[in-house]
């Protein structure tokens, strides 16, 4: 179980990283935007909350927070450019998504914005 303040997420992680900032203009994140990963997958955290989950097995990716943030938004461009190895990232984009929807791979190359 990994708890971010008082809400627990059923998800097992065996490491914890900051997001390098040297994936956009910003000099640093300040610790802000992390990757919590477990044995198949990378949680992006921004924040207190769990916005997304890449599936390093299936290669899909699931957008798991409803909002948005010009800051969050941020995090989720590095996470997906740079982690992810995916096409997409801008708010665009990132309205496009259903939340909770697995994504596969292939469904992202050819998603048109």
């Amino acid at each position: 179980m990994y708890y971010i303040g008082y809400h627990g997420y059923d998800i097992e992680p065996i490491n914890i990283y900051q997001i390098d900032n040297g994936y956009c203009d910003r000099l640093s994140f300040y610790g802000k935007a992390k990757i919590v990963e477990t044995a198949d997958e990378l949680y992006l955290q921004s924040y207190n909350t769990l916005v997304c989950v890449y599936n390093k097995e299936l290669k899909s990716f699931t957008r798991l927070w409803k909002g948005y943030s010009t800051t969050t938004m941020r995090h989720i461009n590095a996470f997906v450019r740079h982690y992810c190895k995916l096409p997409g990232g801008g708010k665009a984009w990132w309205d496009k998504l259903q939340v909770g929807r697995v994504y596969l791979n292939s469904e992202m190359q050819t998603m048109q914005i």
